[in-house]
């Protein structure tokens, strides 16, 4: 029996088949004097697309304590016109 059989057409990759893919291909890439530079792009890739993700984390963090301290902000306002006039 066959280590990995053929897939099927409703076969999805995993992210563990797509990292095993990864890993196969840099090893592969790693024999190749002209691979240096296809390694670089790969780790730079892989840097950018952390940045992306932390970047995006970061800003709706941003976003999100801005919401906050208006909100906060108005209800402070609203309390303290109210008592004011009381």
């Amino acid at each position: 029996m066959p280590k990995n059989p053929a897939p099927g057409p409703s076969w999805k990759p995993t992210d563990r088949d797509l990292a095993r893919l990864v890993r196969r291909g840099e090893r592969e890439a790693a024999g190749d004097p002209a691979a240096t530079d296809l390694n670089r792009r790969l780790r730079d890739r892989d840097n950018r697309e952390l940045d992306h993700d932390h970047r995006a984390r970061s800003d709706r963090s941003a976003i999100l304590g801005a919401l906050a301290g208006l909100v906060l902000l108005v209800v402070f306002v609203v309390g303290s016109l109210l008592t004011s006039h009381r």
